[in-house]
């Protein structure tokens, strides 16, 4: 395992430029993408979320959740250009698709940025259901800032489908401070939808 101790003078452009080298984008491993259907009484979120998967199928399954702003590519994207996780998901990373079979899923939304649903509700309305198998063969979480509060979640009500979670920068509720944030950003988006920019 690297430990890396990162200067503020870094840039950030720095730092993935230096996980691109460490993590390249795996071209030898097809990405597939996938929608996971939403359960009928969230579907005021929507129909189906986005999903996608890497690596090889008969490897071990393993869900990866980032925070409000990551997507379904934590490794890669569809253009090959890395995904929203470098240096830490991808080919020769500590999560990489020779080893798992890596598996990111969009969050759940209301498209009108009115309303947002709970963890616990991500938790059912397509994290779960993301991970392959059905529950048949164990599956490994890993999930940081929401996406550690969906996996919470996910520990309490789906306990045969994984065995194995890494939970980082995640609480089992939001502080109450933090909470206008997130409201905040929605309306911002809502009003930007309704006005058409």
């Amino acid at each position: 395992m690297e430990l890396s101790v990162v200067s503020r003078a870094e840039s950030l452009v720095e730092r993935i430029s230096k996980a691109d080298e460490r993590c390249p984008a795996s071209s030898a491993t097809r990405l597939e993408l996938f929608d996971v259907p939403v359960p009928s009484d969230l579907r005021r979120y929507g129909t189906a979320v986005k999903a996608s998967a890497l690596g090889d199928p008969s490897n071990r399954p393993m869900l990866v959740l980032g925070g409000i702003s990551a997507n379904c590519f934590p490794a890669t994207r569809p253009d090959g250009g890395l995904g929203w996780w470098p240096g830490l998901v991808g080919a020769e990373c500590a999560i990489d698709p020779a080893d798992f079979y890596i598996v990111g899923v969009d969050f759940a939304a209301d498209e009108s940025g009115a309303s947002a649903p709970t963890t616990a509700q991500q938790a059912r309305g397509g994290a779960a259901e993301g991970c392959p198998g059905g529950g048949r063969r164990p599956c490994v979480f890993v999930g940081a800032s929401y996406g550690a509060m969906v996996g919470l979640a996910l520990a309490e009500t789906d306990t045969d489908r994984f065995d194995r979670m890494v939970v980082i920068s995640g609480a089992c509720e939001p502080h109450p401070a933090s909470t206008p944030a997130p409201e905040l950003q929605r309306g911002v988006v809502a009003l930007g939808l309704g006005s058409g920019r």
